[in-house]
């Protein structure tokens, strides 16, 4: 059974990997994840709930979290974008985790998902934290004070606002699809032993063809922020 670190070791891990985060506490945490099938707005909302939320005086700064940014507040010996490449490219498979770690001395698979989950549940933990992708809904839904979300729509829609958003062909689209929205589900059922369209993981699911960003965002903001006044 995995076991999770509690408040009482979150400064310690900090300090360890070399976290730079607020010393402050906030009374009352809250923290949000956002899930999308590949080729919803994801992004666009998260920076979205961003800016509406640090738009409040005398608030602890509202920070958005994804691949990018996990990376960066690691230390390298934790997590790094070859570690993570691997997981993106052999999520699938353990062996592959095992080999990289034999011949380049690199952690495996497994440890790497920890690392990066440990990261989060303690940053979720401090509050004011925005969590884009990698899990979030799954690694953290038994910490009070989160709020998870999901985008959603036809595969169709996805293609043609891939394609839009990157200029591409609406074949270059359709492959990138189906070939990032397999990477996400098999790491989160591979790691985390969850399925991604499992309801119970969410408190609202939108349909990003029919809901915008802003019109998706400003229900967030109504539910996080009766829950902070």
């Amino acid at each position: 059974m995995t076991t999770w670190p509690n408040r009482d070791l979150d400064l310690k891990m900090a300090a360890l990997m070399k976290v730079k985060i607020s010393p402050n506490v906030l009374e009352r945490p809250a923290f949000i994840t956002i899930s999308r099938e590949y080729g919803c707005d994801g992004m666009d909302l998260a920076w979205f709930l961003a800016e509406e939320l640090n738009k409040k005086k005398n608030v602890v700064p509202w920070r958005l979290f994804d691949r990018e940014s996990l990376v960066k507040i690691a230390s390298p010996e934790e997590i790094d974008h070859d570690m993570l490449d691997v997981l993106d490219k052999y999520g699938h498979s353990e062996f592959m985790g095992y080999i990289q770690e034999a011949l380049f001395g690199k952690k495996n698979q497994h440890e790497v998902v920890q690392n990066m989950a440990k990261i989060m549940r303690m940053l979720a933990r401090r509050g004011n934290v925005i969590f884009l992708g990698r899990g979030g809904s799954v690694i953290t839904r038994d910490i009070p004070g989160g709020f998870h979300f999901r985008m959603v729509s036809h595969s169709d829609w996805r293609v043609a606002n891939h394609g839009r958003r990157h200029q591409i062909s609406l074949e270059e689209a359709q492959k990138r699809l189906e070939k990032n929205q397999h990477k996400r589900e098999s790491f989160v059922k591979t790691y985390l032993a969850e399925e991604l369209s499992n309801p119970e993981l969410y408190n609202l699911i939108i349909n990003n063809s029919k809901v915008s960003v802003k019109q998706a965002g400003k229900m967030i903001l109504s539910l996080v922020n009766d829950y902070l006044t």
